[in-house]
């Protein structure tokens, strides 16, 4: 039987069926098994989308959805197949998720406080499915990292939102016992695992990307790199566990949350100029070879990370970074 996917918020009339060599029951099993990770007793992360529930259907796209499709590839272009090529009696898997927010590459906060909480929750998201699921995410480019709205446009006003006594704090992520408080900034969801890696039942399940000879071929973006230096890291053998890829993406979005024109949007200028600070750091340390070996790694290493474990917390959220050290 052939599935295509029907993927996104039925609620926002969008949808993005995937191209036809990644069209693989896998990736919606991996959605299912990071759903919950939100739930656990040694390791846990509310980082991931959480799928609400999983439905086939059978028959031709509906009218509306399709001149949805159409608008948003008008909007932002699209890679994916228009559904009209579809038979009309297709099967589609249909994927009803939480509402997430706007793709980071659309939405890039201004305030470094913010981006710095991004960064943050990101990697122990990834850290805890290392642990768990023996996860790779092997696509987690900035339009797979979706941020919530802010509770005000930090450019509009005169005190940074996320600066404030009264941000309501984020949720927590519990990795090998030890609980971590990220940062203030907009709650951050990882999506779409269609190339990812984990085990289920002591076995790998994962796509072949040595198929696909044309992912390793782009060129003008960091993105493209990564697919070749993940290649290089597996020997192209994709059912291997190699969370040091997920190295490679959190290298990526630090580099990306640093390099991406930003507006200073506080009074409170020292906490953020050493927010920028830190995740120059952090890019830096990243870029250099053989010294994180997997996101949980790094997250257990860094002083960054040390400084957000609950036990040595202040109690105002507002003032977590009082005693951050920007040293390795």
């Amino acid at each position: 039987m052939i599935y295509s996917a029907l993927l996104g918020l039925l609620q926002t009339n969008v949808f993005a069926p995937p191209s036809k060599l990644y069209n693989h029951p896998n990736s919606f099993f991996h959605t299912r098994q990071v759903s919950s990770l939100a739930s656990g007793t040694s390791n846990n992360t509310k980082n991931f989308v959480q799928l609400k529930c999983i439905r086939v259907v059978k028959g031709a796209v509906p009218a509306y959805l399709v001149r949805a499709w159409e608008e948003f590839k008008k909007n932002h272009g699209s890679e994916n197949d228009h559904p009209r090529i579809f038979p009309r009696k297709q099967q589609w898997i249909v994927l009803e998720s939480t509402v997430c927010g706007q793709p980071l590459e659309n939405a890039m906060p201004a305030c470094s406080l913010a981006r710095l909480s991004v960064f943050c929750q990101t990697a122990l998201g990834l850290a805890v499915a290392e642990q768990r699921l023996a996860f790779e995410h092997r696509d987690l480019h900035w339009g797979n990292v979706l941020i919530a709205d802010s509770p005000s446009s930090p450019a509009a006003t005169s005190t940074c939102p996320y600066s404030s006594s009264s941000c309501p704090r984020l949720p927590v992520s519990r990795l090998l016992d030890v609980e971590y408080q990220p940062p203030p900034g907009p709650l951050t969801n990882i999506i779409d695992f269609t190339l990812s890696r984990m085990n289920h039942a002591d076995a790998p399940l994962f796509i072949d990307l040595s198929r696909d000879e044309e992912l390793f071929t782009g060129v003008g973006d960091h993105q493209f790199d990564i697919y070749r230096e993940m290649r290089k890291e597996l020997g192209d053998d994709w059912s291997l566990f190699r969370p040091k890829t997920n190295v490679f993406w959190l290298h990526y979005l630090a580099e990306k949350l640093k390099s991406t024109a930003s507006l200073h949007c506080s009074p409170r200028e020292k906490q953020h100029r050493e927010s920028r600070l830190l995740i120059g750091r952090l890019e830096g340390q990243l870029r250099q070879p053989n010294v994180y070996a997997s996101a949980s790694d790094f997250v257990c290493k860094h002083s960054f990370f040390a400084s957000l474990r609950r036990t040595t917390l202040l109690d105002d959220p507002s003032d977590k970074f009082a005693e951050i050290s920007l040293e390795s």
